[in-house]
């Protein structure tokens, strides 16, 4: 890859699942932040500021779809 490093986020309450999606990603030569839940994705969201979400849909909490709906919102209302 050319330049900086794309960033994702990803977002999965399987640790295991986690990590090596998070390794992989990592090994490819994105920029990974990973977090265990929706609500911290919403915080990590505006720190890390990624190109590309990627989500569980069936989380405790917050399911990969609320977590979508709150980033769009987000999203328009911010110039980045």
């Amino acid at each position: 890859m050319s330049g900086a490093n794309p960033k994702v986020l990803l977002v999965d309450d399987d640790r295991d699942l986690l990590q090596l999606v998070g390794m992989r990603l990592s090994a490819a030569g994105y920029g990974v932040t990973a977090v265990e839940s929706g609500e911290a994705a919403l915080a990590a969201l505006s720190v890390s500021r990624p190109q590309v979400v990627v989500t569980d849909l069936r989380m405790a909490g917050w399911t990969g779809w609320r977590c979508l709906m709150r980033f769009t919102g987000i999203r328009r209302r911010c110039r980045w």
